[in-house]
């Protein structure tokens, strides 16, 4: 079973009333289109009537941990089906000096990025309640983004895109004749369907504002990008903790497309990002700071507008040519297949969210808490109020609980002895 669902928290430092949350949370509503109105409906069905609110659910006299929990449930929780709006909902936990606050989005219709920007603007007009809302209009998904001409024209370009579309024919070839033969192992074909209520574990963690400002310093006398070194840090935990020797990792990133396309997606909910996968050789006797260098060599070269709109570019060829009742087969192949990677880390850099809003300051932010799939590891990164968060997110039936700490524990390990 494969989850819909993404989550985001922030802790934030001042008093609010649910009255100021739901205010903000209708400001909002009006300034995100996307939100309420994003998915198409079927044929014959009626839209809702009237105005669609954003859930908000408040639990009071919170401790510093309970979000984890609200967070684990938010992710196991799928929104409506058939799918309505809206396509977010909010968890407010009230502590002695301020809240956190919990937001779940549908991943079909927001990205991280998207996520972060709804909680920016929620922040602002908790903080600035008189600023005028600003609506933006509703935008296409990264699916339909327009691969540019100059790509789609480059020969090699087109060479990579018709020999990936063979590789997906034969796949889709072999699964509909093996469904032929044997209709009962049609469901193979899906993930396995485990209970979802509890089977994610969450592990938070931050570095103090004096280790994120070392590791920034450190990474730009290295010449090498913060996600680099953590990505290096992250696959040689997994290395250590695990039984298999192979030392060449994969990292799988998300990597957000707003500015690479024309013209520039503005900051709205959507999903506009494409994914980039990184191989290193993480062996131990290397210089920590050279397998950096050679993870960010090689990231760049990933993601160059070639190996950006590959992605877009397959889309545009694949799913025109396959039949509505072929449609789930062909998403199982391309998105839940066996994974390569060691884990996906998602890292949202320094979030453009105001450290101070009014009355309100941001004391940390964890997110994206994102995993879609079973066979999945997730490390979400983002950096607010000057501190560098991770959270490591998998299901018990990947790991247990202890296996997943140590691994965090290693790689945030291995990151701070880098910087001596």
């Amino acid at each position: 079973m494969w989850s819909k669902t993404f989550a985001m928290m922030v802790r934030v430092h001042g008093d609010v009333t649910e009255e100021q949350m739901n205010e903000a949370l209708r400001k909002v509503r009006a300034r995100h289109a996307a939100l309420i109105s994003a998915m198409p409906y079927p044929p014959g069905q009626k839209q809702p009537e009237g105005e669609v609110f954003f859930p908000l659910a408040v639990r009071m006299d919170c401790s510093e941990t309970d979000w984890i929990e609200i967070a684990q449930n938010e992710l196991a929780e799928p929104f409506t089906e058939p799918e309505e709006p809206p396509f977010a909902r909010f968890t407010l936990l009230k502590r002695a000096a301020g809240f956190d606050l919990v937001a779940g989005f549908h991943h079909h219709v927001c990205d991280g990025m998207s996520g972060m920007f709804v909680i920016r603007d929620i922040l602002q007009a908790l903080g600035q309640p008189d600023a005028p809302v600003v609506p933006i209009p509703a935008l296409p998904n990264s699916e339909d983004v327009r691969v540019p001409d100059e790509i789609s024209s480059i020969p090699r370009f087109q060479r990579k895109v018709a020999r990936r579309m063979e590789k997906i024919q034969a796949q889709l070839l072999h699964e509909k004749q093996r469904h032929s033969l044997s209709p009962q192992q049609k469901a193979r074909i899906r993930l396995e369907n485990l209970p979802l209520a509890r089977q994610f574990v969450l592990l938070p963690a931050i570095l103090s504002t004096s280790q994120t400002a070392a590791l920034i310093a450190r990474c730009k006398q290295e010449q090498v990008s913060v996600h680099s070194a953590i990505c290096v840090a992250w696959m040689r935990a997994f290395l250590a903790e695990s039984k298999s020797k192979r030392t060449r990792r994969m990292v799988s990133s998300p990597f957000n497309m707003r500015q690479h396309v024309s013209p520039p997606i503005p900051d709205t909910a959507g999903g506009f990002l494409t994914i980039v996968e990184t191989t290193v050789d993480c062996a131990p006797e290397q210089d920590f700071w050279d397998v950096a260098r050679e993870f960010k060599r090689k990231f760049g070269r990933s993601t160059t507008k070639e190996g950006l709109f590959f992605q877009s570019a397959l889309f545009e060829k694949v799913f025109p040519q396959v039949t509505q009742e072929d449609i789930d087969i062909l998403i199982q192949i391309l998105f839940f297949g066996r994974v390569k990677y060691d884990y996906s880390i998602t890292n949202l850099g320094r979030l453009p969210i105001p450290e101070r809003n009014g009355n309100f300051q941001v004391e940390a932010f964890y997110g994206p808490l994102v995993n879609s799939s079973p066979l999945e590891r997730t490390v979400g990164i983002s950096t607010a109020a000057g501190k560098i968060s991770f959270s490591f997110l998998f299901r018990q039936s990947m790991m247990d609980r202890a296996s997943g700490k140590a691994i965090m524990d290693r790689a945030i390990g291995l990151l701070l002895a880098a910087l001596t």
